[in-house]
């Protein structure tokens, strides 16, 4: 080796490099690295996702083959008063209840189709509505009757080659398929082999026959009509088919059944009130026959007559005047009041009396041309003010016009007080005139005004009796069927497929949404900037991940064994700046060599130390190919390996362990036995050499500077790989005996808090850490694609 080394020297104060986020970009970028954020915490965690879609898709198929398919038959119904319009509105639909504001007579008829008394008609005329069966198919169970409406329990059915055995708990029958079966009151018939042996029925009683059709039945009013819509969901099609038919039918006749009811009470009513009515009317017929025939009073009747209707002339006369006298009075008030307007005035003149007066009309002709005037005076921007002395004028006459239509007001009240008198001295006399008449002509006007309104009673009581033996006759009501319901071809509800998808899918929403949890979670760091922020250490490079296997099995790919490891020359193929010189990593590396050499230190830069807080912080790597970064610059570089419990540099390079460092410090080797070269030119190596038991202890001796001294006379620089800082206390002890060191921190596994005990162990001792490296060889760090070297490189060819 040359006896003249070179150094690497300050090159001034230049600014630490940083890769701060920028505080300003755009929308888009941000959004952009919140999508790769997620999109690199999903590829992390890509295990936990794919187990939950699958988790998801696995219920999701076992849901979709336990649940069965749903078959809906809808009839459609109208409610329209077909017996109503053939019968006078006997029996109306909207009759009685449509008086009320706050019932709805169509939403009254669906509570009737919903109710228990109508599903109880259904369910005795299907008593397979009683019926669950169990690993059988409700089309091979048919003609089912049960005796008992409130008989519960479950039968057994044992199938054959044959035929079946029907099963209680008393009693068997047997019977062939398409034979009916009887036990304990139910029986039923199996039209053909399921494929299975055996099954269960289970019959319920009434009530859960009807909570069953209640519970799938669906009643909807179409919005603005008269129509409704009846949906029931079953299973079976053809039990769905058949039941909500049944409903129609079954609410169909109940309506005309009972609207029928109500149309033969009334009739019976109105037959007994006609029959009474008529041996009234025969009764005053013949009473006035016989008056008449005896007093012989026929001559009189006109005249009495035409007194009544003086009477009530002049009655209906005085109550017309009256009537006018009391508005015309309220009118005159109105105008009198101190605030009255012209409006009160004129709705005085208004009146009948006012507007039959030649003087009232004169008047109010006189005040409107004054208003005029008055109008065309004061109107418009130069119009004369109030205080105007024409103003004044027409204002004095204005007021005395007034007075003088009250005045002519109020006599025309008086003469129609004297009217009123005079139709008062008119009925008195009609009166007195009446009461002379005799008292067999007001008897005979009795009993034909008896007569005649018990006749009138009879002939509405006919007409009603008629129209309600008509309305009886008519067998229909108020339900009209207008479509009845069809065979369901095709079931409704999801998929299989698309349950099937739902679950894949929803599992994925939860695997991402699990996975971004526990990232939050997760305080590790992860940026640059965090290392500048959290651990105020320049950022000097960030390694990004690289295809290079790891370093255990390297050599099964370079074809070496444990037996080659006393090779003199390392092999260093396996390093990133070596094998990928184009790759980003080692492009990163490149960076972090000039981030050193214009770092901002007191004295010459000749000895480095480069550890971390934990194991498996890829310090190894970094220090190695970092020397190796170095070595390509011409200068001579030792990379040693001062990991004495753990070293794996002599397995990177592929050479013998010892005699290395232990050796060198005991003093059994000298400096030229134990660095090694590599393939790397102006590389070597220092492996750790034999084991020790206390490397502390050994580390702690004064012959650790001394060498490194001379290792510094003989290299231009020296590259210390130590062991974690919170493992052991070697890394310690090594940076206080070098110029500097490097704290290598892993993306995504490094706790802030560790990186800060190592900084404070390194401080204790008085090491210089020149600044932080960010390793991240399985892509935790987010925003940041260390493949973008290699696009700018290839860009140019």
């Amino acid at each position: 080796m040359p006896n003249q080394p070179r150094y690497i020297s300050s090159r001034g104060s230049a600014p630490e490099p940083r890769l701060l986020a920028s505080p300003g970009g755009a929308g888009g970028e941000n959004e952009s690295l919140d999508l790769r954020e997620i999109f690199t915490a999903v590829r992390r965690r890509l295990w936990l996702v794919l187990a939950l879609i699958a988790v998801g898709t696995g219920g999701a198929v076992f849901m979709a083959r336990r649940s069965k398919p749903v078959y809906k038959a809808t009839a459609v119904i109208r409610l329209a008063d077909v017996r109503g319009q053939l019968a006078g509105n006997i029996g109306a639909l909207t009759g009685e209840i449509s008086r009320s504001a706050t019932v709805d007579p169509l939403l009254s008829q669906i509570q009737i189709l919903s109710s228990r008394a109508v599903a109880s008609h259904v369910v005795d005329s299907i008593p397979g509505l009683r019926v669950r069966s169990k690993n059988i198919r409700g089309r091979f169970i048919d003609r089912v009757h049960v005796d008992d409406a409130g008989y519960a329990d479950s039968l057994s059915i044992v199938f054959s080659g044959r035929g079946y055995i029907l099963r209680s708990r008393e009693k068997e029958a047997a019977a062939d398929y398409g034979e009916p079966a009887e036990v304990s009151g139910v029986t039923l018939t199996v039209t053909k082999r399921p494929p299975v042996d055996s099954g269960v029925v289970h019959i319920g009683s009434r009530d859960d026959g009807v909570q069953r059709l209640l519970g799938n039945l669906d009643v909807h009013q179409r919005e603005q009509t008269d129509v409704i819509d009846v949906t029931y969901a079953d299973p079976d099609p053809t039990t769905a088919q058949s039941v909500v038919n049944a409903v129609v039918q079954t609410f169909q006749s109940s309506n005309a059944a009972a609207a029928q009811q109500q149309s033969k009470l009334r009739r019976r009513f109105l037959e007994e009130q006609l029959h009474q009515n008529d041996s009234l009317l025969r009764s005053a017929e013949q009473s006035l026959s016989a008056f008449r025939s005896g007093q012989q009073l026929y001559s009189s009747k006109d005249k009495l007559t035409a007194v009544q209707v003086g009477i009530g002339a002049a009655q209906a006369r005085r109550e017309e005047l009256d009537a006018e006298r009391r508005m015309l009075r309220a009118a005159l008030t109105e105008v009198g009041r101190p605030d009255a307007s012209d409006e009160a005035l004129g709705a005085l003149v208004t009146l009948p009396g006012a507007s039959s007066s030649p003087v009232i009309t004169q008047l109010y002709g006189r005040l409107s041309a004054l208003h005029a005037a008055k109008d065309s005076l004061t109107a418009g921007p130069w119009g004369a003010a109030e205080s105007n002395p024409d103003v004044g004028r027409l204002n004095l006459l204005l007021t005395d016009v007034r007075g003088k239509i009250a005045a002519a007001a109020r006599s025309v009240i008086t003469a129609y007080d004297a009217r009123i008198r005079a139709l008062d001295d008119v009925q008195a006399h009609s009166a007195a005139s009446f009461q002379n008449v005799s008292s067999n002509e007001a008897e005979e006007a009795r009993l034909v005004q008896q007569a005649d309104a018990i006749r009138k009673i009879s002939d509405q009581l006919r007409d009603d009796y008629q129209k309600a033996r008509i309305a009886e006759a008519v067998e229909v009501g108020q339900v009209e069927i207008v479509d009845a319901a069809t065979y369901p071809e095709v079931a409704t509800g999801p998929s299989r497929m698309r349950t099937v998808m739902l679950g894949g899918l929803l599992g994925a929403l939860l695997g991402i949404g699990l996975t971004l949890l526990l990232e939050h979670l997760n305080g590790s760091i992860r940026r640059r900037e965090e290392i500048e922020v959290k651990l105020r250490l320049p950022g000097l490079a960030v390694i990004p991940q690289s295809v290079l296997p790891r370093w255990g099995g390297m050599r099964r790919l370079m074809g070496s064994s444990d037996n080659g490891r006393d090779n003199s020359r390392g092999s260093s193929s396996g390093l990133i700046v070596v094998g990928q010189v184009q790759s980003g990593a080692a492009e990163a590396y490149r960076q972090l060599r000039t981030s050193l050499l214009f770092a901002d230190v007191s004295k010459t830069l000749r000895s480095l130390v480069v550890s971390s807080p934990h194991p498996g912080d890829g310090k190894s790597t970094v220090a190695a190919n970092l020397a190796a970064v170095f070595a390509q610059q011409s200068l001579r570089v030792l990379l040693v390996d001062a990991d004495l419990r753990r070293g794996r540099l002599d397995t990177m390079f592929h050479v013998r362990r010892s005699p290395g460092m232990t050796d060198l410090l005991r003093g059994t080797a000298s400096i030229a036995e134990c660095v090694l070269a590599t393939d790397v030119e102006g590389l070597s190596l220092l492996p750790t050499g034999a084991n020790v038991e206390s490397p502390a202890d050994l580390l702690a001796l004064p012959a650790l500077g001394e060498l490194l001294l001379r290792l510094r006379d003989e290299f231009d620089l020296v590259v210390i790989d130590s062991p974690p800082v919170l493992v052991a206390a070697d890394a310690s002890l090594l940076a206080s005996k070098a110029d500097a060191a490097v704290l290598v921190v892993r993306a995504g596994q490094t706790e802030p808090t560790s990186a800060q005990y190592s900084l404070q162990h390194l401080a204790s001792v008085g090491a210089r850490v020149l600044g932080a490296v960010l390793n991240d060889p399985n892509s935790s760090m987010v925003g940041y694609r260390g493949d973008y070297y290699q696009s700018y490189y290839h860009a140019d060819r």
